[in-house]
Order: C-alpha cells, then structure tokens, then sequence
C-alpha cells in the first residue's frame, strides 16, 4: 500500500472527505462526488499544513505519507 492510498485509507481522512462533500453539495445544490471530496480535503490539509495551522506532532504523523525524498528535503528545510 503507497503512502497516498494509506491517507485515503485513513478513517478521519475518510470522515473528513464526507464532511467536505456533505457540504459542497449543500452551498453549490449539486452532489459533489466522492473523489471530487476528497481531491478538496486534500487542498484543505496540505493548505492548512503549509500555513503553519498544524502542530510539529501532527505534522510529523502527516509526513509518514510524504515520500522519502520530499520528508529529506523538508527536513533540510527546517534547520
């Protein structure tokens, strides 16, 4: 299983995707899909994350899905 289909997996990340799917579908009056749902829960945690909005622990749990090359860069970044 990719780190990608590992997030996808994941019961919040699941939950999340419903949520945001629950309610575009109620403000646009069109049912949004589930892949369309979870492609903007996606944005959303890697906007939120990128800005600063997530703890270091969250953000290291979030980082067991990056890739080994992007968590080396974003290491180096840091320090």
């Amino acid at each position: 299983m990719t780190r990608h289909e590992e997030l996808k997996a994941d019961p919040a990340f699941r939950q999340a995707v419903q949520a945001v799917r629950g309610a575009a579908s109620v403000l646009s009056g069109v049912q949004m899909s589930y892949d369309e749902a979870e492609l903007l829960a996606m944005f959303a945690l890697v906007t939120f994350a990128n800005g600063g909005g997530l703890t270091d622990p969250s953000l290291r749990c979030l980082a067991r899905f990056l890739p080994e090359t992007e968590r080396t860069a974003e290491t180096a970044r840091r320090h």
